[in-house]
């Protein structure tokens, strides 16, 4: 039985992931991001500080979003997403400047939806949506969201982001509002 909440399950590498609030799991410690081994949820590296909203695997990499400012022994500065590589969380670029919620694979880059409006170093400014290609943050041509974006994908438009009061469709070069609110 997890101490906390479940938010969020990927599967990498064959292997189950859960991220969430949770600090154990039937008395074993957890710092919020866990990997079950058939058995039991054994801890991911140190885990993470805070809450985990996220997990996504984008070209073969596990990526975790959240609330989150370090890894959970404190040994890496993270800002809200981290990737994982292979033996602790690893920081992406700079890092975000508010929480993370939501994370989604595309062709063009991981696509990353939740509170911030720039990056760490304050040289990107991505208002709750953007993408990173590996190397940096890039934000969308896109109003800043009013409310924190959901990403989600559909088989006949591609990909797409809503705030609540608006929607966008886009193929990865430009995007088009959806006539649809409320996604």
């Amino acid at each position: 039985i997890f101490t906390g909440s479940v938010l969020e399950l990927a599967v990498h590498n064959g292997q189950l992931i859960a991220g969430g609030s949770f600090t154990a799991n039937d008395g074993a410690p957890l710092k919020r991001v866990a990997i079950w081994d058939g058995t039991a949820w054994l801890s991911l590296g140190g885990g993470l500080d805070d809450h985990v909203y996220a997990l996504e695997v984008h070209n073969d990499t596990l990526y975790a979003g959240g609330r989150f400012r370090n890894s959970g022994d404190g040994a890496n500065d993270l800002e809200r997403i981290a990737y994982w590589n292979g033996v602790d969380w690893s920081p992406v670029s700079s890092g975000l400047n508010d929480k993370v919620t939501d994370l989604m694979t595309t062709p063009n880059g991981l696509w990353i939806a939740g509170g911030f409006t720039s990056d760490m170093d304050a040289t990107v400014v991505v208002s709750g949506a953007c993408s990173y290609n590996g190397s940096a943050y890039d934000g969308f041509p896109l109003p800043p969201m009013t409310n924190e974006a959901t990403l989600f994908r559909s088989v006949q438009f591609g990909y797409g982001l809503s705030d609540g009061s608006i929607s966008w469709f886009s193929d990865g070069s430009t995007f088009r509002p959806t006539g649809c609110w409320e996604i």
